[in-house]
């Protein structure tokens, strides 16, 4: 499941990539009618690590946040996934600390069927870093793109995160 840091040849490298590939929608929900498609969400979360990186762990909590938004604003569907990964490390041993920075972008939509899908496309391609994560930090960005290019800003710590869009403020 998890990768050491280390490249093709063996050595310590200090950048780790991964993608899920183009945009595709869940199997969940292929049978499922899609009466409606939205905007699409872009979120960038910056993660600050130690220890490990569970990339599975990590674009799961951009992707909930995501369908929370979505939830809050009336869409009860994620639909055209796609992620990126990148982990950067400089330091070295036991108890390193890693830079994470996850691009998650879907499409909200509205179905028909209430379908409950929590996990990531594409987990397979997810490589991260064997061992215990700690997350130091996140902070996270999310960008609506439907014209008029409306800012989500979030503010953590994860007990109160504050989402702004087009105009009206809520909690999550």
């Amino acid at each position: 499941m998890l990768f050491a840091l280390s490249n093709s040849k063996g050595k310590l490298c200090d950048c780790i990539r991964s993608m899920s590939g183009p945009a595709h929608t869940h199997k969940s929900f292929r049978q499922a009618e899609i009466t409606h498609s939205g905007s699409r969400i872009i979120s960038s979360d910056i993660f600050a690590c130690e220890g490990a990186v569970n990339t599975h762990r990590l674009l799961a909590l951009t992707r909930n946040d995501m369908y929370r938004l979505a939830r809050h604003h009336g869409w009860n569907a994620l639909v055209e996934e796609k992620w990126r990964c990148k982990i950067l490390s400089k330091q070295k041993g036991k108890r390193r600390k890693y830079t994470v920075k996850v691009c998650y972008e879907a499409t909200i939509a509205r179905s028909s069927t209430h379908i409950v899908v929590r996990d990531p496309v594409a987990l397979t391609s997810a490589k991260g870093v064997d061992g215990i994560m700690t997350i130091l930090r996140r902070e996270a960005r999310q960008k609506v793109t439907d014209g008029r290019q409306a800012w989500l800003a979030k503010f953590m710590p994860w007990s109160q995160a504050w989402i702004t869009w087009e105009g009206c403020t809520a909690m999550s």
